[in-house]
């Protein structure tokens, strides 16, 4: 999820002109596809060990907060929303919190 959301971004960031449609619709398939996946799986990350993946769920979760403020993912995610919260609450998530200053 990281992955296509740091491309989705590049190919956002070019200019106008040279962007390509076909990629920003793709990879805005994938992130809801993603999305729509952690959510039906959301209980079983939420039950198992804190390690790796939910991790690296919550620090895609916390880049698309950042860099894709219009894709207001929460509202059809509630589940996932709950847990990325707790996961935000975290202090090593709190520490690294990302910041434009």
């Amino acid at each position: 999820m990281l992955d296509s959301l740091v491309l989705w971004r590049n190919e956002r960031n070019r200019v106008t002109e040279q962007q390509e449609p076909q990629l920003l619709s793709a990879f805005a398939v994938k992130i809801a596809a993603t999305l729509e996946r952690l959510e039906t799986n959301t209980p079983e990350f939420v039950d198992s060990a804190f390690d790796i993946d939910p991790v690296a769920i919550g620090c895609a979760l916390s880049y698309a907060d950042y860099r894709f403020d219009s894709l207001d993912w929460r509202n059809d995610h509630p589940r996932l929303t709950g847990w990325h919260r707790q996961f935000e609450a975290r202090r090593f998530a709190l520490a690294t919190r990302p910041s434009d200053d």
